[in-house]
């Protein structure tokens, strides 16, 4: 998981990341991150 200034990626191998499917990728931007 790498976060740079408020914007969170999630690039993980298969099953990296709690089982989910594999090559999962998430990427979440948080509203405060300016």
């Amino acid at each position: 998981m790498e976060a740079h200034g408020g914007r969170i990626l999630l690039d993980e191998g298969p099953g990296e990341y709690g089982g989910f499917g594999p090559g999962l990728r998430v990427a979440l931007v948080l509203p405060a991150a300016e």
